[in-house]
C-alpha cells in the first residue's frame, strides 16, 4: 500500500479541483496539509506559528496521504475536477 501512496502523491501535481466559486485550479497537497496542522494545533492548544510535535508533523503528512490516496482515481480525469467539499470530507 505505501508503494500506491506514493505513486497518488507523485502524480498529485495533475490533480484539478473545483472550488466553490466555480473556478478550476491545480490541486496543492500543501492546502490539505496545513489543514490537518491547523486542526492538530487547535485541538493542542498550540499556536499557528508553533511547529507541530515530529511525530505529529509526520501524522499530518501520512493523513495527506490517505486523502490523496481515496481520490487518486477521481482526481485524474480531465474532464472532471473534484469538489472542493469532497476533498474536505
Amino acid at each position: 500500500m505505501v508503494v500506491a501512496v506514493q505513486e497518488a502523491v507523485q502524480a498529485s501535481v495533475d490533480f484539478m479541483v473545483r472550488k466553490r466559486d466555480g473556478r478550476v485550479v491545480s490541486f496543492d497537497r500543501t492546502r490539505i496539509e496545513k489543514a490537518i496542522a491547523a486542526a492538530f494545533r487547535a485541538d493542542l492548544g498550540l499556536p499557528e506559528e508553533q511547529a507541530l510535535p515530529p511525530r505529529i508533523a509526520s501524522d499530518v503528512r501520512g493523513l495527506s496521504d490517505a486523502v490523496i490516496h481515496d481520490m487518486a482515481g477521481d482526481l485524474h480525469d480531465p474532464e472532471n475536477a473534484v469538489d472542493v467539499e469532497r476533498i474536505q470530507d
